[in-house]
């Protein structure tokens, strides 16, 4: 219904049909973000990933509280 009523209103409905088209993609693509992050937060907990990075300089890196 919020389509129809979008592509009432636009200047360009072929180009907002064409957008539009992905909406119905858009929970599957949720889903894959909730993953990747969830994946992203339990490896920082268990393995401790981000200790292995170079993003601060090893001067600060060994003064840094370990656990």
């Amino acid at each position: 219904m919020q389509t129809l009523l979008m592509l009432s209103y636009s200047r360009t409905p072929g180009r907002d049909l064409l957008i539009s088209a992905v909406l119905p993609f858009y929970p599957l693509y949720q889903a894959f973000l909730k993953t990747a992050d969830a994946v992203a937060v339990l490896e920082e907990l268990f393995f401790r990933r981000s200790k292995q990075d170079n993003f601060v300089p090893a001067k600060v890196r060994e003064v840094t509280w370990h656990w």
